[in-house]
């Protein structure tokens, strides 16, 4: 468990930090369209809360401090890559505070999902549940940014993330369908199917009302 943490939380550095502040101006395609991205961002802390300690509450402050990580260190990253000046900059003209708050709060989600995915023996509705919310939002949050503002992404962000996160979304809804049981899949994808909608209509009202646009 102390190792899958510590993959996370280094993984929460090298995407939050490293990679936006650096991996781009390297021009590596297809990568930096993968990792630059919330997506990524999601991943992470869906993980921290499938690696964090079995009960419910260690999983959501794992996804909590992991969101303070990933934001946390592409504020400092910026700083080091561009100066303090700048980082500051951009943190008061990008709403930095409602960033913060968001993906804090997100990570809180995220890492209860995670933690509720990892113990498909012991609660299969809560995991279903939990794995099936995931694997939509994977599957169909990259699409439906793609349709809303797609023109303002290259061509590569526009194929290459639906299909890496897409792969992922699939992963997660075929771990569920083999270790949870007919009936208890069938509960679970239907408070799913409520779950995931409602979320990516927060992140479609996030992204044109509150922060601005991220792809």
């Amino acid at each position: 468990m102390l190792r899958r943490l510590t993959l996370v939380l280094l993984a929460a550095i090298l995407v939050g930090g490293v990679a936006q502040a650096w991996l781009w101006r390297l021009g590596v395609e297809p990568l930096t369209a993968v990792v630059n991205t919330q997506f990524a961002w999601a991943v992470i802390l869906y993980a921290a809360g499938w690696a964090a300690p079995r009960r419910t509450r260690w999983a959501a402050l794992t996804g909590a401090v992991t969101g303070g990580l990933l934001i946390g260190g592409y504020y400092l990253c910026q700083a080091l890559a561009d100066g303090t000046g700048s980082a500051t900059a951009q943190f008061a003209k990008s709403r930095g505070v409602a960033w913060v708050a968001a993906t804090i709060a997100v990570g809180i989600v995220l890492g209860v999902l995670g933690g509720w995915s990892a113990r498909a023996g012991d609660r299969p509705v809560r995991a279903a549940f939990a794995l099936l919310t995931m694997a939509a939002a994977l599957v169909l949050g990259p699409l439906l940014l793609v349709g809303l503002y797609g023109g303002e992404v290259s061509a590569t962000s526009r194929l290459v993330v639906p299909v890496a996160y897409g792969v992922i979304g699939v992963a997660l809804a075929l771990h569920a369908v083999r270790r949870v049981p007919r009936h208890c899949l069938a509960r679970g994808a239907v408070a799913a199917l409520v779950a995931s909608a409602a979320g990516l209509g927060v992140l479609v009202l996030l992204m044109t009302r509150v922060l601005y646009r991220t792809f």
